[in-house]
């Protein structure tokens, strides 16, 4: 049954891999229409993968901060990582802007399903934040903080659920695994990608060990 849809199969492979049917750069779709701007971005992690100008592919993710986004340069797509664009992650209030907003950006590396990312935050500095607040403020975004002073590296709790369901079921064990997100990253090794194996680690077993007590009541 698939054999006469091959072609297809990969003719679709390649196509996503360039401009589609486009011979040059599209105008960016979410701009006013007296203003042409190209879309020089798309997003491989949204559907449809349109392409978009700077701005606009920052405004719609400030949600979904982790997507990887990709710049046209002429003759290829190279990776554009949203924080080099500006967008800026506000903790604190559930996505929502804060109104006392920290005005030191931080910057912070999240291991995640899709790969080992670099984002820029901002910790809300209200009054009546909880104790331990930028843990705290990290934990409520899903990201499980590698240390508990000055946490530089957090791993996604979709990433954590991920790897201990593998090494139970398929005996995954966390260096293969976490080699396999940093190939997911740049399967190339051409970029300089931050390692945070030994990050990683810590916070397995403390997931592990929480885990444990959660179950045990």
């Amino acid at each position: 049954d698939w054999l006469p849809f091959r072609d297809t199969f990969l003719d679709e492979l390649i196509r996503n891999e360039g401009l589609a049917e486009n011979e040059k750069l599209p105008s960016c779709p979410l701009c006013p229409a007296d203003i042409s701007t190209l879309g020089e971005f798309r997003c491989i992690d949204c559907t449809g993968g349109r392409f978009l100008c700077a701005g606009c592919i920052v405004s719609a993710h400030e949600q979904l901060p982790l997507h990887r986004v990709q710049k046209w340069t002429g003759k290829f797509f190279e990776p554009s990582p949203l924080h080099s664009l500006g967008l800026r992650i506000q903790l604190g209030h559930d996505g929502e802007r804060c109104p006392v907003p920290s005005q030191r950006i931080s910057p912070l590396v999240v291991i995640d399903v899709t790969g080992v990312h670099e984002v820029s935050i901002a910790y809300c500095d209200c009054a009546h934040t909880p104790a331990g607040q930028h843990v705290v403020q990290l934990l409520r975004a899903s990201w499980w903080p590698a240390t508990v002073h000055r946490p530089s590296t957090v791993t996604t709790f979709a990433t954590l659920k991920l790897f201990h369901a593998l090494s139970l079921q398929g005996k995954v064990n966390a260096y293969d695994f976490y080699s396999g997100l940093m190939r997911i990253t740049d399967g190339l090794g051409t970029r300089r990608t931050k390692y945070r194996y030994k990050e990683f680690i810590r916070s397995m077993r403390c997931f592990r060990n929480i885990r444990a007590a959660k179950r045990a009541g």
